[in-house]
């Protein structure tokens, strides 16, 4: 399998751990034509959707400033900044650049390396790129089981993330 296939399954399978024991349900399209890769749902209280565009780097992050910059293809930025019934978001997984080193595994653990940032870009201005747009995802931003819960309960309530 190509490096940027499994860059790909990886960063799909970090957010359906972190979506599994938040309690949400994840779903796809057949067909990725809106930069949707995995879907969210959420039936706890109220019915609460998400959509992700998944990417993956093996970019080392740790710029000792508050974001870090991301390349993302123009068709990518422009669905994604648009606002829709059901919000989006970018959702970065960092992995070492040794693929070895992308888990750990004992009988007591599974360590998936190393972290999973999000980013909304809803209502970002349009650019004049033709490739590619460079965002800046802050550091704060881990996707984890808390931001999660809190986000599908904010959309519920009919919030935006």
């Amino acid at each position: 399998m190509h490096m940027t296939m499994r860059m790909e399954e990886f960063s799909r399978a970090y957010v359906q751990a972190i979506s599994a024991q938040a309690g949400c349900n994840p779903y796809s399209y057949k067909v990725d034509d809106d930069s949707i890769d995995l879907g969210l749902g959420m039936d706890e209280n109220a019915r609460a959707r998400l959509e992700i565009q998944l990417k993956c780097t093996s970019a080392d992050t740790a710029n000792g400033k508050d974001t870090f910059p991301f390349d993302l293809s123009v068709k990518n930025y422009n669905d994604l900044r648009v606002e829709s019934i059901v919000p989006r978001l970018l959702v970065v997984v960092r992995v070492p650049e040794d693929i070895s080193a992308w888990t750990q595994q004992t009988e007591q653990k599974l360590c998936l390396r190393h972290c999973g940032y999000w980013h909304s870009l809803e209502g970002m201005p349009d650019r004049d790129n033709t490739t590619s747009v460079r965002v800046h995802i802050p550091h704060a931003n881990i996707f984890s089981v808390e931001f999660l819960k809190t986000t599908m309960r904010r959309i519920a309530a009919g919030e935006r993330p």
